[in-house]
C-alpha cells in the first residue's frame, strides 16, 4: 500500500495547520494478519452469508426484540473471526 497510495498532504478546514496523508507508511506484521483474518472471514462459509446473520434475524423475527447495530456487528465479526482462525466448532 505504501508504494501505491499518494503521499500528498491534505488539510481539513477547521483543524488548523494539521495535515494528513492517505499513505499509511509501511505495514507491520500485525496489520497484515488482521487484514487477512477479516478478508477471510467473509468467505469462511463457502461464499454464503455469515452464520450469525441468521441469529440476528431469529432474534428479530421469533422473539420480536430489536438488537442494536453495534451488538449485531460484534456478534457477526466475533463468530466469523473465531471460525476463520480455526477455533470454530
Amino acid at each position: 500500500m505504501e508504494a501505491v497510495l499518494t503521499t500528498t498532504k491534505f488539510r481539513i478546514l477547521g483543524f488548523g495547520s494539521r495535515e494528513f496523508s492517505l499513505n499509511p507508511g509501511p505495514f507491520n506484521m500485525k496489520e497484515h494478519v488482521v487484514i487477512t483474518i477479516f478478508a477471510n472471514a467473509g468467505i469462511s462459509f463457502q461464499n454464503g452469508s455469515a452464520y450469525a446473520v441468521g441469529i440476528v434475524n431469529i432474534i428479530k423475527a421469533f422473539y420480536g426484540r430489536s438488537i442494536s447495530f453495534g451488538a449485531s456487528w460484534l456478534l457477526i465479526i466475533t463468530t466469523q473471526v473465531w471460525d476463520t482462525v480455526g477455533l470454530g466448532f
